[in-house]
C-alpha cells in the first residue's frame, strides 16, 4: 500500500532545492527495498576527488545491502565512523558518509551520483551549516571489482 510520506527539506534536498524553504510530499512504499545490483555496487568504487580542495574520496567496496567500505583523504584527524551506498527514492545512485574528528561527529556528506560526478552537500555538524560540494572520479583509479 502506498502513502504520501511529508519529509521536510533537509541536507539531502538542497541539491534539488537551495532556495526553497518549505516541505515537499514523496511517494513512499512499504515494500522493502531491492539490494543494489553488482553494476550499481562497482560504479560507486575508485578515488573521488573534490573540485575545489585536496579531500579524496576513496570507495573501496559496496555490498548489494549498501554496507561501504571508504577512506577519506586530506582532511586531518578525520576518520570515517560510517559509509552507506543506496538509491535515492528508489532510482537515483546516493552515497551518505558520516565522519568524526577525535571523539566527535565532524561532517556528514550526502551525494548523488550523476555518471562520474558525486554532488550533493556537506553538513557541518559543529557548526550546523551546509555547503554544496562535487567529487569527480579520478578514472586511472577505479578499483577492481575482481
Amino acid at each position: 500500500m502506498k502513502t504520501l510520506t511529508k519529509i521536510t527539506l533537509n541536507a539531502v534536498f538542497l541539491l534539488f532545492a537551495a532556495h526553497l524553504n518549505a516541505a515537499i510530499f514523496v511517494e513512499s512504499s512499504s515494500k522493502e527495498v531491492e539490494p543494489l545490483t553488482a553494476e550499481e555496487c562497482a560504479s560507486y568504487l575508485g578515488k573521488w576527488v573534490h573540485k575545489d580542495s585536496d579531500v579524496i574520496i576513496l570507495v573501496e567496496s559496496v555490498k548489494p545491502d549498501g554496507k561501504t567500505v571508504v577512506k577519506v583523504f586530506g582532511m586531518d584527524g578525520v576518520t570515517v565512523k560510517k559509509a552507506t551506498a543506496s538509491r535515492y527514492l528508489g532510482a537515483i545512485l546516493m552515497l551518505t558518509i558520516e565522519t568524526a574528528k577525535g571523539d566527535k561527529p565532524y561532517q556528514q556528506f550526502s551525494l548523488m551520483m550523476d555518471g562520474k560526478e558525486l554532488a550533493g552537500t556537506c553538513m557541518d555538524i559543529a557548526a550546523k551549516t551546509n555547503r554544496e560540494v562535487t567529487f569527480k572520479l579520478k578514472e586511472d583509479t577505479r578499483v577492481s571489482t575482481r
